[in-house]
């Protein structure tokens, strides 16, 4: 190989290698969530005073196919009672199953798109439950997300609701599936439901169900505590 040869492909290395650096040192993004998921979580929650709420256990049904009309549910247990919130694009129901307790509630968006996270700055690495996991802030949120494939949230931090309440939500399972015919149908008791005010909120927490209303307003008769007997909600 003659000198200019050698020259030429040493420049070309050394550029290939440069590249191959940029390319590595660039920080990781967090993946999309899929159009459709089912997942199991364990929320937190930690009042403005500092007391905590204890531990709820919760189950979420996420279908975003339809973008002109999201669905999102949210089953919701605590002390073995279980409430659940109900929310079609931007028309929401709040229910009990048990005792056909309804409200219906109005949010000013849908929940949040499956890039909602998209654009957090990153923070590096955690390990979150013995889950290697990478960190984004975004708007006070803190998502963590697994290291490895399959990826799938690990932790959602939200740092506050209309009542001052920060949440942890830790991730047990994560699963893209398509939802069985029926698992975001009104209940036939709620069409009738009375409507529950919301107080002023952010899109981000309105859309993430973390639901900032009134609790047993006035309006409602007191109703807060029949339709969410869990206290997960309201």
């Amino acid at each position: 190989m003659t000198s200019g040869l050698l020259l030429a492909f040493l420049v070309l290395l050394s550029l290939h290698v440069a590249s191959c650096r940029v390319f590595a040192a660039e920080d990781p993004i967090p993946g999309p969530w899929p159009d459709s998921f089912f997942a199991t979580l364990a929320r937190n929650g930690t009042k403005a005073d500092g007391a905590p709420t204890g531990t709820d256990v919760q189950a979420k049904y996420y279908d975003y196919s339809n973008r002109n009309a999201p669905l999102y549910r949210q089953d919701c247990s605590k002390n073995g009672i279980t409430s659940t919130f109900l929310l079609l694009g931007k028309e929401g129901y709040i229910f009990t199953k048990a005792s056909e307790a309804c409200v219906h509630v109005t949010l000013p968006v849908a929940v949040v798109k499956p890039e909602w996270m998209q654009g957090g700055e990153y923070q590096g690495t955690e390990v979150v439950n013995n889950v290697p996991s990478n960190l984004w802030i975004k708007a006070d949120h803190r998502y963590y997300e697994s290291v490895t494939a399959p990826k799938r949230p690990t932790r959602v931090f939200t740092p506050f609701d209309q009542l001052g309440t920060a949440h942890q939500e830790d991730y047990g399972t994560f699963t893209e599936v398509q939802h069985t015919p029926g698992t975001f149908d009104i209940p036939a008791y709620c069409p009738a439901a009375p409507a529950l005010l919301l107080l002023d909120t952010t899109p981000e927490l309105a859309a993430r169900g973390a639901l900032s209303v009134a609790r047993g307003l006035g309006a409602t008769g007191g109703v807060g505590r029949a339709v969410d007997p869990a206290g997960c909600f309201i």
